[in-house]
């Protein structure tokens, strides 16, 4: 990625923010504290993808285009391939 990186699980905790409109979302706040999931983060910290076995979801602003532009291309090449080959969603993207 160039707009953003993957964090470590170490440093999820910067993307606690980008999520607080999402605080009842188990899941979310689960990946953030515990439970495995990937986040990715964009370079200027204003938006951040979450991914766990429950979904993917977005935080942050909706103005950084170049990062969302980013984050269109790893799902379609790299995260919803990888959930369709383990069998989480259908290879058309949808849900089992």
């Amino acid at each position: 990625m160039i707009q953003g990186m993957e964090l470590a699980e170490s440093y999820f905790y910067k993307a606690f923010g980008l999520f607080n409109t999402m605080k009842h979302h188990i899941s979310i706040q689960g990946v953030i504290s515990t439970i495995p999931g990937r986040i990715f983060l964009s370079n200027n910290g204003d938006n951040a993808v979450l991914s766990n076995p429950q979904g993917i979801f977005l935080g942050g602003s909706p103005d950084n285009k170049a990062f969302l532009k980013e984050i269109n291309m790893l799902l379609q090449e790299i995260l919803l391939p990888q959930l369709a080959s383990k069998g989480e969603i259908s290879g058309t993207g949808e849900a089992l």
